[in-house]
């Protein structure tokens, strides 16, 4: 169900990025969708971080924080990273398979092969702790500008010399970056959203961030391999801060009217499951359509390979996590009935 209580318009663009990041990890792509995608290691991925650090509150104790963090985030990687393990039929014929796949989950922190998109949750988990830490301790605007140039710098030393500490820590370093990026872009948002002239030659900057996003090769987040250390936060900082100005503008009422505005909300209303389940239902396809022999060209697998992931995810994966198992993420109970109710509401 469409909740009204939440920013819809966050919603939106968060269901947009899932979107082209789900897309990213369906193999062979044809060419018009392979201009969407591209981005997604350096701009799409980053983004989310941002609009993370957006909506990000310290008005909790630490403790409390943890507590609610570790339920949202931290049992829904373990549980879902055990869960694909279970389903993955090389866990019961290769033991080397299955300790290679443990490793993945509990020391990189990258989760198992058929669901490897929950490194993203982890990171997001390590990042939020580190991001309450720094602005909950750090009351100084100045004082935390300085910790996150610090917090690049150690990233951009780590990438130089191609370190790859576990668990995924320089990348919980470069995420953290991109919160408070996001948390000082909602500061400056607030302050100048009722002087247009302000906003309106901010947004005409933040082409710089589009432009960026077509032309520079920053490299890979998720590997930590970056080219352009700046520029790498700067261009989907400006490009975040326009499309922060620009959908802002459209209120709750407005997005629960339009039918693709409400598909991509639930998309982002329910990321956790659909981040988790769709590379395996991507192998799904890619098994079945192996043995049974079928071969199409790039356009038409694409076609298929999209309907039947996002089918089976509304018809039945995210359906059931919300009925019976919404307690392990943290979600709000909703019947098997009212997960088909979302569009055209």
């Amino acid at each position: 169900m469409i909740t009204t209580s939440r920013i819809l318009w966050i919603d939106l663009m968060k269901g947009i990025l899932l979107t082209f990041i789900c897309l990213s990890h369906f193999g062979d792509l044809p060419r018009f969708i392979v201009y969407l995608v591209q981005p997604t290691s350096c701009f799409w991925v980053p983004l989310f971080f941002i609009l993370s650090g957006y909506l990000f509150s310290v008005k909790k104790d630490f403790i409390s924080y943890l507590k609610h963090k570790t339920r949202s985030l931290l049992v829904p990687y373990v549980l879902f990273s055990i869960c694909f393990i279970l389903l993955d039929l090389q866990t019961y014929t290769d033991k080397g398979y299955l300790i290679s796949n443990l490793q993945r989950i509990f020391y990189e922190g990258i989760g198992p092969y058929k669901a490897s998109p929950l490194w993203f949750v982890w990171v997001l988990f390590g990042a939020s702790l580190l991001s309450y830490l720094i602005l909950k301790n750090c009351r100084n605007n100045a004082l935390r500008i300085i910790i996150g140039v610090a917090l690049s710098l150690v990233c951009y030393l780590l990438s130089s010399y191609e370190l790859h500490p576990p668990y995924m820590l320089s990348i919980i370093l470069s995420a953290t970056v991109f919160i408070l990026i996001g948390y000082w872009t909602k500061q400056i948002n607030e302050r100048i959203k009722n002087r247009p002239v302000i906003t309106y030659v901010l947004i005409l900057f933040g082409l710089w961030g589009v432009i960026g996003m077509i032309f520079v090769p920053l490299g890979d987040f998720h590997f930590n391999i970056i080219k352009y250390y700046p520029l790498f936060y700067l261009l989907p900082a400006w490009f975040g801060f326009s499309c922060v100005c620009i959908l802002e503008k459209l209120d709750n009422m407005t997005l629960q009217k339009n039918y693709l505005a409400n598909c991509l909300i639930w998309v982002s209303q329910n990321g956790l499951t659909i981040l988790a389940a769709h590379v395996y239902l991507v192998f799904a396809f890619n098994f079945f359509a192996e043995k049974m022999q079928l071969f199409f060209s790039n356009a038409v697998s694409f076609i298929l390979k999209l309907i039947f992931v996002f089918m089976a995810l509304y018809l039945f994966v995210v359906p059931f996590i919300n009925t019976y198992c919404y307690r392990f993420i943290n979600h709000k109970k909703t019947t098997w009935k009212e997960n088909y109710k979302f569009i055209g509401k």
